[in-house]
């Protein structure tokens, strides 16, 4: 008897615990992770500087440095052992070469000045270890790439500016637009060969954010309402899931667009006064961007975005280690949930690299957890 009454005191202590752990469940708010920073590089004037990561740990970027009177800004790769490989530029012109995307084969995309003497002239380019610097033509940019080393950005030659996609063995091909419209771009393209950019569809006004489908289908997404008829879109994910910017009467604000629910007003942190914009999204639907104020890099803020959180200044999801940084800018992220971004350490700035982690369960929830394995422990038969 004595035994079986401490049993069902025991089960009314986790019974008791266990509502009390419900209760006090945190929101979902409260179960967003934190991040751990990861200095990558610093933002001094000629130090190498990295612009663009993948899974596999490598990067890519550009250190700018005094030549006489002149600047010049050359590219490099680093892999994953921190091996660095200097890549140079396209002749003609002067000194400059940037690259700003990089997919998990190690391929980067960006631009080269091919000019004529000190004529500059843009021209995009596609960088790889084997094949080195490819030169995609005049007049263009490259501005996004997938792992399937397709590129998409703009050229101007010929006629008004027309968004491309380019892809190895094929070259390069314009992608439709309405009649009437004036400039097109594209800026990101997922694994699925969707892409998305934006189009003037009126000569030049009216810039709406655009999708383009894998099989060459245009898709005006349109904007918000409100304030200046600007939009545009700067990835999309496997879901076809898109993000970017439009101008509402509140000014810039970053969007979510799925078929499902639309172009969605994602806000702006408290604080800022010139809006914000979303740089990327991941398969998760983790949608990252920066909100800001009037100035330079300080006046921004970092945020992360979810359907289930919201919007949130990743400032405030830092781990206690990292607790001495200032985030001001969030620019990638990746299925792991890291954030390549920026941020401060004392004086200095650095490109930073965010990894996610979850916050612990709370202390009622272990408390009750660990009265239910005592209770089972207790209940357990016992061998003579």
């Amino acid at each position: 008897m004595p035994h079986r009454i401490h049993t069902a005191c025991l089960a009314l202590v986790v019974g008791c615990l266990t509502y009390a752990a419900a209760q006090a469940a945190p929101p979902e708010r409260d179960r967003v992770p934190h991040f751990a920073v990861e200095p990558l590089s610093s933002l001094n004037f000629g130090d190498r500087m990295i612009s663009a990561v993948n899974d596999k740990g490598s990067a890519v970027g550009a250190q700018t440095t005094r030549a006489g009177s002149d600047i010049q800004t050359t590219a490099f790769f680093r892999d994953k052992q921190g091996n660095v490989t200097t890549i140079g530029d396209l002749p003609g012109g002067r000194t400059y070469v940037g690259l700003y995307k990089l997919n998990e084969h190690d391929w980067a995309v960006g631009m080269s000045d091919g000019g004529v003497g000190r004529q500059s002239s843009f021209h995009a380019v596609v960088w790889n270890p084997r094949d080195g610097l490819i030169d995609l033509g005049p007049s263009s940019s490259a501005d996004g790439i997938n792992d399937h080393n397709q590129v998409v950005g703009y050229v101007d030659s010929g006629g008004p500016r027309r968004a491309f996609v380019w892809e190895p063995g094929q070259g390069m091909r314009t992608l439709p637009v309405p009649a009437g419209s004036g400039t097109s771009q594209a800026s990101g393209i997922n694994n699925k060969g969707t892409i998305v950019g934006h189009t003037y569809t009126a000569g030049e006004s009216m810039q709406h954010a655009t999708l383009w489908t894998k099989d060459g289908r245009y898709v005006d997404l349109g904007e918000l309402p409100g304030g200046y008829e600007e939009a545009a879109a700067f990835a999309v994910n496997e879901k076809d899931h898109v993000v970017g910017y439009t101008i509402t009467e509140q000014d810039h604000r970053a969007f979510f667009w799925s078929r499902e629910t639309g172009m969605i007003n994602l806000g702006a942190l408290p604080g800022t006064t010139e809006g914000s914009v979303a740089h990327d999204i991941n398969d998760d639907d983790w949608v990252v961007g920066t909100s800001r104020s009037p100035g330079t890099t300080a006046a921004g803020k970092p945020f992360l975005w979810t359907p289930e959180w919201g919007l949130i200044d990743l400032n405030d999801r830092l781990d206690a280690a990292s607790k001495d940084w200032k985030l001001y800018e969030a620019k990638w992220v990746n299925d792991k949930g890291d954030i390549l971004g920026i941020g401060q350490l004392g004086a200095t700035y650095h490109v930073v690299l965010l990894h996610a982690h979850m916050p612990e369960p709370g202390a009622v929830a272990l408390l009750a957890g660990g009265a239910a394995s005592l209770v089972l422990r207790r209940r357990r038969p016992v061998t003579p």
